[in-house]
């Protein structure tokens, strides 16, 4: 990590959470991007929800990281909805609106709609052709 990732975090607080000195093992066994890189299957398998979050102006540097997990997620095929949400910050204007989205997941996580069936016709309509140019 780099000092612009970390200024805002002492090492007490890191050393707290990962080990005096930082465990890497444990650091690498912590880090949901590990975690979803070792063993897609089962975070894929295991009907986990997964909701992310980043401004692209996000003063602690965290849309980095939030964007390399988006990524890992996407490459694994791991199902999750990504927000990057062009000029917002950390804190701000935009916070409640995003929460407010964020609701608004865990609402269809725990509400889910019922199957959409204009998107099912499509997929019939169209399978016979995805499947003649290979396409799942």
């Amino acid at each position: 990590m780099k000092p612009r990732h970390r200024w805002w975090r002492s090492d007490q607080l890191f050393e707290a959470a990962f080990g005096t000195p930082v465990d890497p093992v444990f650091w690498e066994q912590s880090n949901p991007a590990s975690i979803a890189k070792a063993n897609p299957d089962k975070l894929r398998n295991s009907g986990l929800k997964i909701y992310l979050d980043a401004g692209s102006e996000d003063l602690f540097h965290l849309d980095e990281g939030t964007e390399l997990l988006h990524r890992v997620l996407y490459d694994a095929k791991i199902t999750h909805e990504y927000h990057y949400v062009y000029g917002a910050d950390h804190v701000g204007a935009s916070l409640r609106p995003r929460q407010m989205e964020a609701l608004e997941f865990l609402h269809h996580v725990l509400h889910p709609l019922p199957p959409d069936k204009t998107a099912a016709e499509a997929r019939q309509k169209y399978a016979p052709l995805k499947k003649k140019f290979g396409v799942d």
